[in-house]
């Protein structure tokens, strides 16, 4: 498993790198693609 480590803490870069973390991270939990979605979303915008 990869490792997750965020220096910096810029709003927008987080926007930006966030979503694709949070779907590889729950790529192999058996949630649907429309959560995995629903979850980088809510992530990715908080």
């Amino acid at each position: 498993m990869r490792s997750y480590h965020c220096s910096n803490t810029n709003g927008k870069y987080q926007e930006q790198e966030s979503a694709p973390l949070v779907r590889e991270f729950l790529a192999d939990t058996g949630m649907t693609a429309a959560q995995i979605e629903r979850v980088a979303y809510l992530v990715g915008h908080h």
